[in-house]
């Protein structure tokens, strides 16, 4: 029996954990606690095994999970970037996993595919069978030239997560860009806005909490529209602050 995380992989959950327990708001039952992250956002033997050992284990998970190790424990920003361009594809191919991954995909792929119709519904491991496969890229929907920065994050206000592993935002002018924070102080922005050759990464400075306040509603957001059912981060602030936003998201 295996116990499988359905969407947002463990060591990314680590990232917002203190001594393997992160504390968590479930959406679906209005409840807060302390849970581990053992068991956080899992199922047993939700995916089939060749899906969960193969495709997730051995391919898409383990090759970011080295990346991701890498961008956190790198000495710089700009050997974070250097991380970052020189895996562009394995981080593009990780996201789109992490997009499939949740069930409100799935049921809407199963709910408007006209295929579906016909051949009756599939379940997660055919389609991240599917995904393994024709390599269909969600990160097209905010445009065809996107570029990845790491985001440092230095104010006193950390990020929180949710089910799915990340948030979309839209600024004043319509573009959108997606975040996927790594750990209370850092994420990666995809975005199609090139903020230049000499920016090679982004910071929000100490005084600027409500930056984060702002991804972390984001962050709330897709967790309403989109996600498994959770948001979890280290601090109980962090994650009650945030209880009454996501029930009128």
């Amino acid at each position: 029996m295996s116990r499988d995380h359905i969407a947002i992989p463990k060591f990314i959950e680590e990232g917002f954990s203190k001594d393997g327990k992160t504390f968590v708001y479930d959406l679906i039952r209005d409840n807060e606690y302390i849970g581990s992250i053992k068991k956080l956002g899992t199922k047993n033997n939700y995916y089939d095994n060749d899906v969960e050992k193969d495709i997730l284990g051995s391919k898409v998970e383990l090759e970011f999970s080295i990346i991701y190790h890498n961008i956190c424990n790198a000495k710089n920003v700009v050997e974070m970037k250097h991380i970052i361009d020189d895996n562009f594809q394995l981080i593009e191919r990780f996201f789109s996993f992490m997009f499939l991954r949740s069930k409100k995909t799935l049921d809407t792929i199963n709910k408007e595919c006209i295929s579906t119709k016909i051949i009756g519904d599939i379940d997660h491991s055919e389609l991240l069978r599917i995904q393994a496969n024709t390599h269909t890229n969600p990160l097209s929907v905010i445009g065809k030239e996107y570029h990845f920065y790491p985001l440092i994050n230095l104010s006193n206000k950390l990020f929180i997560n949710n089910s799915v592993g990340f948030g979309l935002m839209k600024n004043k002018n319509g573009e959108y860009s997606f975040i996927i924070p790594l750990n209370t102080e850092l994420a990666i922005i995809i975005t199609n806005i090139d903020i230049g050759k000499n920016n090679s990464h982004l910071f929000i400075e100490k005084e600027d909490e409500n930056k984060v306040d702002r991804i972390n509603k984001k962050i709330c957001e897709m967790e309403k529209a989109y996600g498994n059912g959770f948001i979890f981060g280290i601090d109980e602030c962090d994650i009650t602050a945030y209880k009454e936003f996501i029930k009128r998201c």
